[in-house]
């Protein structure tokens, strides 16, 4: 987060802080409006430090409940409470006045936040506490990235299940938990793994009986976990989890012994039946080092369309497309395994293949033990493509995972038709096997296994030995890369596309005598215009995970609020900036409150009466359109009532009458700080603080919000955002000599007024009339001092321009044309100046402001 966005926030809640401490000091506290209001300000400037200083919003909103229970409480107010909430204000003004980071802030034990853990606190490199000793920084973070979105799938799926409790999502999360058991045990994550397991188990013998609320439950301790080792936290306690479970190991020892007491199939039986595959687990020597390179990255494609088939077929088992395209990919990695040489990878995927074969023929079904043995042996071959991948960079011999005779022996079961217990049930994942692996009397005497999560690596001296041409050997692959070389890369990609548009406009190169110079000029201005999108293209990111989130929160207020929504989501894959991604959370959650709460009815008898269906429906929906993004919030709900709306208004003072006000400018009103139409306090909204939240954070993106609603209807919110924040696509207007740039997303329309169309009314200035209703006319020259511009405005254009819904007309002497421009801050010397966004050097070299609508409005109409 940069300095200004920090010091944005804190200026913006200082006054409050300020007045909460008068109050406690002041005012009487045992009047209990008293302490609502209080509680009801931390609980605003807990919204405010959300997304920048989440843990003192955290502390804020703890303080904030304190003050709400002691406020309905007999007792009232005790002495403790009354300093835990003094102290907790005490370290917010110091978080306003002075410059600590989040985490350095001291709160009262009483709220009840976690202890952090620092670097000073444990050994560790910068904070990092690793729950294992030995565990490689890199490794730990890549296992901590993939569970950030394992935690989304489980939810996912979670939330499927309980919509619709089909055998085949419950067998997906089931997948997933084990997946999620055996990878936390890999890495040492001791607790994850049992908790994982008690869920397994609570899963197998509560399957017709399962509580959506405990497994969410689950997900949310998942989550605080994965963030407490992502962040050097302590670990959130799973006591009441397990207790909740039913069950609860004590130790590593108790969750073994209680999953071989649950296991029926014999070591013996199984170590014999192993046995004729024990000779695969020999290193193999990487003969071809480029070729394989190459078989690895194509492989990653097969795996990411197989995935998708897998779950295709486990729903709909006689899909033949579905069957074909995974036969095939096991198919193509037999055959190109098979021509270097790497037996084990072969062998694996013959067998597979074989059973898919089968299935392809009728000979067999999709169900029971073929779709377990299937699934353990695409699991099974991506661990060992990627421990393939690592012994290629290290310049080594392949090893196999020592669970390949275990995932053959199940492929040979299911091939015969033997309907045996599947791995999902008994036995360890592929990744998990090497731990319990027993050593093998037919391999070399200086063989052993290593277990760690970076691959199984051969202890022999025929691993250590490779040809030079092997070391080092890479495979095509994403890479992190930081964020701030991004923006500076698409900085200087802008700087270029300026230079080229100078270039190309200089007089005097179009005055050149070579006859080629056009042509050239025009393949640069092509291939620049192609740099920068795709370096625009680097920081955009699906919206998908952001949109996730709302359907958790959705079916959490629906508990709440006692109504039955159904949330659609459309869009998912539409990219955007990752910053603003990032951005959108708070607007979203507070907009998605809003519908839920105020938009569906109370009741579904209420729906009924009004001829709607009893359930209720929010639509969100991303999309691409004009060159930018609109994300719409709909519901089929109450819709908004002006009539309300409007009293409320001029109560608080905000107008005097809603005379000449449209309908756009009666609903952008709710953006105003601390309104709300609501007739009493929930726990959901109806503070006032939701609205103002989401224009603040959509103007930070240079973003714009638009309102459709119909009284009985519904409403339909709509976010206009930019694609990236560091390009901007605007307008060049003139005024007199000088140049601005217009967000092309404000604008809605240019005319020329004739003298008919330009009146004034007393205490509202020019008008001009526009789509059956007048506007009020701001002449840009006014604004910023300009002497120069045109005076007679039907000799001038208006331009009509919109910010959350209140519309005004900007009078400019000329449009110049629409261009993208890279946005440059103004400096330290100027500061903050009113109106303007920034500025962007001009194709002809020169500066131009960037107008910010939204100040500009404010300025104009204040």
């Amino acid at each position: 987060m940069s300095n200004t966005q920090m010091q944005t926030v804190k200026k913006k809640i200082r006054t409050s802080i300020e007045e909460m401490a008068e109050q406690l000091v002041m005012a009487d506290l045992s009047d209990l409006s008293v302490l609502e209001t209080i509680s009801e300000t931390l609980t605003g400037i807990s919204g405010d430090l959300n997304s920048h200083f989440p843990r003192c919003s955290e502390a804020a909103l703890a303080a904030g409940n304190l003050m709400k229970e002691s406020a309905r409480s007999d007792h009232g107010l005790t002495e403790p409470d009354l300093k835990a909430i003094e102290d907790t204000i005490c370290s917010l003004q110091q978080l306003v006045n002075q410059d600590p980071k989040d985490h350095e802030i001291d709160f009262p034990e009483l709220l009840g936040l976690p202890i952090l853990i620092t670097a000073d606190d444990v050994p560790g490199k910068n904070g990092f506490i690793s729950p294992v000793p030995g565990v490689d920084r890199e490794i730990m973070e890549e296992y901590i990235a993939h569970q950030e979105l394992v935690v989304s799938e489980i939810e996912d799926l979670v939330l499927a299940y309980e919509q619709n409790p089909d055998s085949g999502i419950l067998k997906e999360l089931k997948r997933l938990l084990h997946t999620a058991k055996g990878e936390a045990g890999v890495i040492g994550f001791n607790q994850v793994e049992r908790v994982c397991h008690q869920v397994e188990d609570y899963i197998q013998e509560k399957e017709n009986n399962l509580q959506a609320d405990l497994l969410l439950e689950f997900k949310d301790w998942f989550e605080q976990s994965i963030f407490a080792l992502k962040n050097g936290a302590c670990f959130p306690e799973a006591d009441n989890l397990m207790r909740a479970l039913q069950t609860m190991p004590e130790s590593a020892e108790d969750v073994t012994k209680a999953t071989e007491e649950r296991h029926e199939e014999s070591d013996e039986e199984t170590e014999a039946a192993q046995e004729e595959f024990l000779e695969l687990l020999i290193p193999v020597r990487i003969e071809d080092p480029e070729i394989t390179a190459e078989f690895i990255s194509e492989t990653n494609e097969h795996f990411e369309i197989s995935d998708e088939n897998l779950i295709i077929l486990e729903k709909d088992p006689e899909n033949e497309e579905a069957i074909a395209s995974i036969f095939r990919a096991f198919h193509t990695i037999k055959g190109t395994t098979s021509f270097l040489g790497l037996t084990p990878l072969s062998e694996l995927a013959h067998k597979a293949e074989n059973l898919l074969d089968d299935v392809r023929k009728k000979r067999l079904s999709f169900n029971g033990l073929v779709v377990d043995a299937t699934f353990n042996a695409f699991d099974l071959l991506k661990t060992m493509i990627k421990q393939l991948e690592e012994a290629l960079l290290a310049g080594k011999d392949f090893v196999s995972d020592p669970g390949l005779p275990k995932v053959l022996v199940q492929l040979k079961k299911a091939m015969s038709g033997e309907q045996a217990c599947s791995s999902s049930k008994n036995g360890h994942p592929p990744s998990v096997l090497r731990e319990n692996q027993k050593p093998n009397k037919n391999l070399p005497e200086d063989y052993h296994v290593d277990g760690d999560l970076a691959g199984i690596q051969s202890g022999s001296s025929a691993a250590n030995s490779c040809s030079p041409a092997q070391f080092g050997k890479t495979v095509k692959q994403t890479m992190k890369i930081d964020a701030d070389r991004i923006d500076l890369l698409l900085e200087t990609i802008g700087e270029l596309v300026i230079m080229e548009s100078i270039v190309s406009r200089d007089a005097s190169m179009r005055q050149s005598e070579f006859r080629d110079m056009d042509r050239n000029l025009a393949q640069l201005t092509k291939i620049t215009r192609s740099l920068q999108d795709m370096s625009m293209s680097m920081r955009l990111i699906p919206i998908d995970t952001t949109f996730r989130k709302m359907s958790r929160l959705v079916r959490d207020l629906c508990k709440k609020t006692d109504k039955k929504i159904e949330l659609i989501m459309e869009g998912k894959d539409t990219e955007l900036d990752k910053s603003m991604v990032e951005k959108l959370g708070d607007p979203l959650v507070h907009m998605i409150r809003n519908a839920v709460d105020h938009g569906i009815e109370e009741t579904a008898e209420q729906r009924i009466v009004a001829g709607k269906d009893p359930v209720g429906k929010i639509i969100l929906k991303a999309y691409h359109q004009g060159g930018n993004i609109h994300i719409d919030i709909s519901d089929d709900g109450r819709g908004l009532d002006k009539e309300i709306i409007v009293a409320k208004a001029i109560e608080r003072g905000i107008i005097s009458s809603a005379e000449n006000m449209s309908d756009e400018d009666i609903f952008a009103l709710i953006f105003e700080p601390g309104f709300s139409t609501a007739k009493q306090v929930t726990d959901v909204s109806g503070r006032g603080v939701g609205m103002d939240v989401v224009k603040t954070n959509i103007e930070s993106v240079r973003g714009n919000v638009r309102i459709v609603s119909e009284l009985g209807k519904g409403s339909t919110f709509t976010l206009v955002l930019p694609l990236t924040m560091a390009i901007i696509d605007g307008m060049i207007v003139r005024v007199g000599s000088e140049r601005y740039i217009l967000p092309l997303l404000s604008i809605i329309e240019s005319f020329q007024p004739t003298k008919q169309m330009i009146t004034t009314i007393s205490g509202k200035g020019e008008m001009v009339p526009f789509r059956d209703r007048l506007l009020p006319l701001f002449r840009l020259a006014d604004l910023y001092n300009i002497t120069d511009a045109q005076n007679d405005p039907t000799c001038a254009l208006v331009v009509v321009i919109e910010d959350t819904g209140r519309r005004i007309g900007l009078l400019v002497d000329e449009l110049l044309g629409q261009n993208q421009t890279v946005i440059k801050n103004l400096g330290e010397g100027l500061g903050d100046v009113d109106g303007i966004a920034g500025a962007s050097i001009m194709p002809d070299g020169k500066p131009g402001l960037i107008i910010d609508v939204n100040g500009l409005v404010k300025m104009a109409t204040a």
